[in-house]
């Protein structure tokens, strides 16, 4: 329990550690907005005090107490200050010098307030950032594996949480504490003795308080398991409620489950008492505090060893400090959720950029893929049937042309996951450039793979943001016109005439399969992968694309699943997962 509270605790600093300027600007804002606020403890008093009587002299003495007043008779020695405030000062400067505090301590409090806030939103941002970069990061084999409901959980509700704790914890309860502090801090210098009087009845409402919140959270505890057992035991029964018929032992497992509910309702019953005692008894010593020092107060005040203004001070100050108390409870109460969200967060963002950090480590440079070899391959389909009849042996190199046909579900995606290492296959090995890749290869594979799917990606910009994608899409850097003449023979190679600027988003279904087959031309990689990729293409546009890619991959490998005859015709290798047969083409229908 101590472990993971020390471990929750590292991980809020870990995030104050990200924006140290900031954070220390925060603090910054509260320690001085500390100080008008003590300001208008002090003039409250004194104003109060100089509207019941008549207008007087009033010492530093009166003011700040006896331990202040010394030092500030030694600074104001020899001036029109020396021993306190005049009538003509305070008829001056009094109202001014109240409304600069009151305005003093409202500015700090709005800068501590807007700074603590954009500091929440900059941490639920960054974290939302570090979650995607680790998830797309990814080698296939394992983004594959992720959990899309526990990635929406964390960029979502958990980042949601983490904001609105982070807030609490690093504005209220750094605030309230160093509150705490000057508060307890000016108690001490206003008055020695109600100080030491107070602490004094203090430590027995705080050993009562220690006392009923750790009770409290071990009966919490033990309810919470009882709860789990009353419930798993309900649901026992409603299983084998046929079972408990036949025996005839419903009395049995009644009596058990009475008893288990006994122990629950026990549990709630010692907690509820707890409650019940806890609360009154430390209001109690409370009173009994408040009790005392107003009582030795005014018996000072009677010898005249202290002021009614200086113990006015002391009481307002004392409920400040309670406030202060009472709020740093609350919040380090409801931080426990917050802190489950972090931890989540950041156990899926260390575990992930150890695997990212990992590969990249390992990889120096793009590989270029020269062959894909199938050995004896047998693959399952998704409802356990094989793929084909025989094993599959396959050796595609530059120049290849593999088209994989079937209807829907026979396995043709199936497939794709398995050459590209997505999925494993029953038997056999699939391996490129002669050997299985493993997890860092994968990944360096990746860079040399141009994919289109049959709904292809496109990016909020224009048609040369989407070539060029993801180099040059901001505009303030200059293209170069070596650029632009590729980025135009690549529109010309895919038949699309549209202006470069123009909106990705206004195309036509076929003018997007085009503009993605643009963007693959440009790229010129070593493995073309398509989906039904030509699927919204009319017959002349299809044909004319098909020469320029038969053209453009004689150095690649291409993987193509269609049934469109324009696309059967250029074929080496066709695979009809249909017929569940593998043919090999020798000569291919169309020429190069």
């Amino acid at each position: 329990m101590n472990s993971d509270k020390k471990n929750n605790d590292s991980l809020w600093w870990r995030c104050v550690k990200l924006y140290p300027k900031t954070y220390s600007g925060i603090i910054i804002c509260v320690i001085l907005g500390v100080i008008p606020t003590l300001g208008l403890v002090i003039c409250i008093p004194f104003a109060m005090g100089r509207l019941q009587n008549n207008l007087t002299d009033i010492s530093w003495r009166e003011l700040f107490g006896n331990h202040l007043a010394k030092y500030l008779e030694y600074f104001f020695k020899n001036s029109n200050w020396s021993s306190g405030v005049s009538i003509d000062a305070q008829k001056s400067y009094f109202g001014i010098t109240f409304a600069l505090i009151a305005l003093t301590a409202c500015v700090f409090k709005i800068a501590q307030e807007w700074l603590l806030e954009d500091l929440g939103e900059k941490l639920a941002r960054d974290l939302r950032d570090k979650i995607s970069s680790c998830f797309l990061s990814l080698p296939f084999s394992r983004a594959e594996k992720q959990s899309a409901e526990l990635l929406g959980t964390l960029v979502g509700e958990d980042s949601r949480e983490v904001r609105q704790t982070f807030t609490r914890l690093m504005g209220s309860v750094i605030s309230d504490g160093l509150i705490t502090v000057i508060y307890i801090t000016w108690l001490s210098f206003l008055d020695f003795q109600l100080f030491i009087l107070f602490i004094t009845v203090l430590i027995p409402a705080g050993i009562v308080i220690r006392i009923t919140g750790k009770t409290l959270k071990q009966l919490a505890r033990q309810g919470m398991n009882s709860q789990t057992e009353l419930l798993g035991m309900l649901l026992e029964r409603m299983k084998g409620w046929q079972t408990i018929q036949n025996y005839g032992t419903q009395n049995y497992e009644l009596k058990s489950f009475n008893s288990s509910n006994s122990n629950l309702f026990h549990a709630w019953r010692r907690s509820a008492r707890a409650k019940a005692l806890g609360s009154p008894l430390v209001e109690w010593l409370g009173t009994l505090a408040a009790a005392f020092i107003i009582v030795v107060a005014l018996r000072r005040i009677a010898e005249q060893a202290l002021t009614s203004s200086i113990l006015v001070q002391f009481l307002v100050t004392l409920g400040l400090l309670s406030n202060a108390l009472q709020s740093l409870t609350q919040q380090l109460n409801s931080a426990k959720k917050g802190s489950e969200s972090l931890r989540r967060i950041y156990a899926f963002i260390d575990e992930k950029s150890s695997i990212y950090l990992g590969l990249i480590e390992r990889i120096s440079s793009i590989s270029i893929v020269k062959n894909i070899n199938l050995d004896k391959v047998e693959i399952e389909t998704p409802t356990g049937q094989p793929l084909t009849n025989e094993p599959l042996d396959l050796n595609l190199k530059w120049g290849d042309f593999l088209l994989l046909t079937g209807p829907s579900g026979s396995g043709k995606s199936t497939l794709l996951h398995c050459i590209l290492g997505l999925k494993s296959a029953k038997n056999g090995l699939v391996s490129w450039n002669n050997a299985v890749p493993s997890d860092a290869e994968w990944f360096n594979y990746s860079h040399d793979i141009t994919f289109l799917p049959q709904d292809p990606l496109l990016i909020a910009g224009s048609i040369i943001e989407n070539i060029l994608y993801p180099e040059f899409i901001d505009q303030s850097k200059k293209i170069s016109e070596t650029v632009l003449s590729a980025v135009h023979d690549s529109l010309k190679k895919s038949q699309l005439t549209k202006d470069l600027y123009a909106s990705a988003q206004s195309l036509s279904g076929g003018e997007r399969q085009r503009l993605m087959f643009a963007r693959g031309f440009y790229r010129n990689r070593n493995i073309w992968i398509i989906d039904e990729g030509t699927s919204a293409l009319d017959s002349e546009n299809e044909k004319s694309l098909m020469q320029e890619l038969k053209f453009s991959a004689k150095n690649a490998i291409v993987i193509f699943v269609s049934h469109r005859k324009a696309v059967m015709q250029y074929a080496t290798h066709h695979m009809d997962l249909n017929l569940k047969i593998n043919r090999i083409l020798d000569t291919p229908t169309v020429n190069n």
